[in-house]
C-alpha cells in the first residue's frame, strides 16, 4: 500500500509494498489493489480458492497433505485467480506478475513456514 509524501508524490510503504510496483507508481495509493475488498473477497477467499482448484482439478491441491502443502498450493491458486480477476484468461505462455503489494498479501495470508517464495518467471 502506497503513501503520499507532503509534496505529493507516492512513496510505497515498505511494510507492504517493499519494491515499488507499478500500480503504486502510476496510480494513486487509495487504488492500490492489496487495500480493495475484492483481495479477501474474490483473490485470497479459502472457499474461491478451493472451488477454483475443484474446477481446475488442481495437482498442487490434490496431492497437499502437510500445512506448508496447504499453503503453497492456496497461494498458487491466489496468484492465479489474480491475474483472472485482473487481465482475463490469459493464453499459454503468457504471463504477467503480480504486484509487489498483492504478492505480499497473499504471502501473509498464506505463509510458506521457511520463508521460501518461487519469483515470477517472465514468458519470453
Amino acid at each position: 500500500m502506497c503513501q503520499t509524501s507532503q509534496n505529493g508524490a507516492f512513496v510505497p510503504d515498505v511494510g507492504r509494498c517493499p519494491q515499488m510496483c507499478l500500480v503504486c507508481v502510476v496510480m494513486r495509493p487509495d487504488l492500490c489493489h492489496s487495500i480493495m475488498p475484492e483481495m479477501d473477497l474474490s483473490i485470497t477467499d479459502e472457499g474461491v480458492l478451493q472451488i477454483q482448484q475443484l474446477y481446475r482439478n488442481d495437482m498442487f491441491r490434490r496431492f497437499a497433505v502437510t500445512e506448508e502443502d496447504i499453503n503453497a498450493s492456496m497461494r498458487h491458486a491466489a496468484y492465479r485467480q489474480y491475474i483472472l480477476f485482473h487481465f482475463g484468461k490469459l493464453g499459454h505462455g503468457i504471463r504477467r506478475p503480480v504486484p509487489s503489494c498483492c504478492t505480499w498479501f497473499i504471502r501473509d495470508k498464506y505463509p510458506d513456514p521457511n520463508n521460501y517464495y518461487v519469483p515470477f518467471e517472465p514468458s519470453y
